[in-house]
């Protein structure tokens, strides 16, 4: 019979958790988002953070999960960089087991096609067509993302 885990063990797998969407000041093409990508997934390997970028026509939907005051400011950097606009906190959880553990930065861009319930809004009025109060929602919606659903692949 295995051993049960040390109540140490497991809290080192909390992390805080950060969601939030914004509206790029400008269309990204796939060069700059290939070189986003590159650097936030150096950086957050650097950094031990991990989570997922979702990228639709401007708009970006995005978890960042790892020690608190690394993610958060890592998000202040978000918030204050002239590529985001709009951008809004959907959602802050502490405490909580890594989700996206096996990505630096997952990526996926999004077609309607391929959407999966709950992103609908996002998808037709982009980022700023969402609330704070849709966060835990779109929280949900990504884990399941994460599992597999709605997706085809995901660039790690």
């Amino acid at each position: 019979m295995p051993a049960a885990p040390d109540a140490e063990d497991e809290s080192d797998d909390l992390v805080f958790q950060l969601g939030y969407a914004s509206a790029a000041t400008r269309p990204f093409g796939d060069d700059e988002l290939d070189e986003l990508l590159t650097t936030s997934r150096a950086n957050n390997a650097e950094r031990g953070v991990s989570g997922l970028l979702l990228y639709h026509e401007g708009s970006f939907l995005q978890v960042l999960e790892g020690e608190r005051t690394v993610v958060e400011a890592l998000f202040d950097k978000i918030a204050e960089d002239p590529r985001h606009t709009d951008t809004l906190l959907l959602f802050r959880n502490d405490g909580v087991l890594r989700c996206f553990d096996h990505w630096t930065m997952g990526f996926h861009r999004l077609q309607r096609s391929d959407a999966p319930p709950g992103l609908n809004r996002f998808l037709e009025t982009g980022a700023t067509g969402l609330a704070a109060d849709d966060g835990e929602s779109i929280r949900n919606v990504l884990l399941g993302f994460r599992e597999g659903r709605w997706r085809r692949t995901v660039d790690s």
